[in-house]
């Protein structure tokens, strides 16, 4: 259906398999390169800031010496 390839498109899969593919084969614009290494950052980042929300909540509740 539509909607399963429009968020897959949004899901950081594309943009990390198939975007680097697109990108040696020569099938993209500079300005899709561009925007694809943009959002590729965007995940990154967003990714980051999740693992360290996550990281601070396992440690307070899960940590052995302190308080």
């Amino acid at each position: 259906p539509t909607w399963t390839q429009t968020l897959a498109g949004y899901l950081p899969f594309k943009w990390s398999f198939q975007f680097p593919i697109e990108v040696l084969i020569g099938r993209l614009s500079p300005i899709e390169i561009v925007s694809g290494l943009g959002i590729q950052i965007l995940w990154a980042v967003g990714m980051g800031a999740v693992m360290a929300v996550i990281w601070r909540v396992a440690i307070k509740r899960y940590a052995a010496v302190g308080g």
